[in-house]
């Protein structure tokens, strides 16, 4: 994983550690979350672990997600203060860990999320026909089907536009009020 700063100047790399079962040949990171104060939370789907590096790039910990009660690999992850925000791949449950490993709990969702994004506002979360709207806390406050075609693959959110993209297309609309 590369790490660059606002500019796009390249800062470094983060490696995997050298304690904990990692190895750099079989090292697979495949979701990223990052908090405000620039701390990066790595899934690893080669161990199932969640890596934490402080804002300089060097590894702070790790959270082995194979005692917890979630069917892996994760789908998507996004970060809120103490909290990562887990989605299950296969299932449509959504899963709140501390950042220090602790399981806090889970909600149902209508839909497998296939992406999220957390905001100062709420946590955006879209599935094949849907986007889902979760307080910080984790409970599902709202609920609207989109129209993307396709099957999308990513969403954030910017000002008061979230915006969804899939491998050929990106739509953009304002956040849905209720």
């Amino acid at each position: 994983i590369r790490t660059y700063d606002r500019r796009l100047q390249f800062l470094g790399s983060l490696l995997p550690p050298e304690r904990g079962g990692f190895n750099e040949l079989f090292f697979n990171p495949e979701k990223v979350a990052v908090n405000k104060f620039g701390e990066v939370y790595v899934y690893d789907r080669e161990t199932e672990k969640i890596l934490k590096y402080d804002q300089n790039g060097r590894f702070v910990l790790f959270v082995d997600l194979r005692g917890l009660e979630i069917a892996l690999p994760i789908g998507s992850m996004s970060h809120f203060e103490d909290s990562l925000f887990l989605s299950e791949s296969g299932r449509n449950v959504l899963h709140e860990i501390t950042t220090g490993g602790g399981y806090r709990g889970f909600v149902f969702t209508p839909g497998i999320i296939l992406d999220m994004f957390t905001s100062e506002s709420a946590i955006w979360a879209v599935t094949r026909n849907r986007v889902l709207q979760f307080s910080h806390s984790g409970r599902l406050t709202a609920s609207w089907k989109h129209d993307v075609s396709g099957k999308p693959t990513s969403i954030t959110a910017v000002g008061q536009h979230l915006i969804i993209s899939t491998s050929d297309s990106i739509l953009s609309a304002r956040k849905p009020t209720q």
